[in-house]
Order: structure tokens, then C-alpha cells, then sequence
């Protein structure tokens, strides 16, 4: 199995999204089935382009199959899958303690300590 990474790039209002749309459109037209698409935009653009690609797609066909992320989103989703997100993170007083001992060890490499 292959995944295809495409980056479709340039300025504000050249039809970046509209391409895109319409690509994602096409391809689920084809195979509503299929396998499950990202279509992968800025953060503050992810409702815009739920949107927009529910109302680009007829009758819904392959809606399901397509998933909007922001990058935040995208990266949570690889953590939850991978399980990154279960290992168990540091506490403050764990940083300190950490933090402390990494200045304590590299104190002869350090000018002002």
C-alpha cells in the first residue's frame, strides 16, 4: 500500500482549495468506498473546508470517507494511533529535577552557571 502526498501551493485566491476540492471530489465520485482520505489545511481553516467539501461532494457520496485536519489535529490523531499519547508526561518538578541535573553534569561546558 502507497500513499500519495501532494502539496498544492501558492497565493491567496489562486484556487488552491477549489483544486483541491474538486481532486477530492473526483477521486470519491470514483471510489466512495475506498480508502480514507486527509485532507490536511491550516488550523483556522479546517470548518471552512468541512464545508465547503460537504457541499463540493453530491448527495454525500464518500464523505465518510474523507477526514478534514489541521495540523494540531493531525498530529493527535498520529499520537492516539501510534500510542504516543499514552506515555505518561513529566511534571514540572520533573523538569526541574531534570533540568537541574542536565546544568549540573555540563557545568565545566557552561560559561556562566
Amino acid at each position: 500500500m502507497t500513499a500519495r502526498l501532494e502539496f498544492i501551493i501558492g497565493r491567496s485566491g489562486t484556487g488552491k482549495t477549489h483544486d483541491c476540492l474538486t481532486a477530492m471530489r473526483d477521486v470519491l465520485r470514483e471510489e466512495p468506498l475506498g480508502r480514507q482520505r486527509i485532507l490536511l489545511v491550516p488550523e483556522h481553516m479546517t470548518y471552512a473546508a468541512e464545508r465547503a467539501l460537504a457541499e463540493a461532494l453530491t448527495h454525500g457520496a464518500g464523505f465518510l470517507q474523507v477526514y478534514v485536519f489541521g495540523f494540531r489535529r493531525l498530529a493527535r490523531q498520529v499520537l492516539l494511533e501510534t500510542g504516543g499519547e499514552h506515555l505518561p508526561r513529566i511534571s514540572d518538578i520533573g523538569r526541574r529535577i531534570l533540568l537541574k541535573d542536565i546544568l549540573l553534569q555540563h557545568s565545566r561546558e557552561l560559561s556562566v552557571f
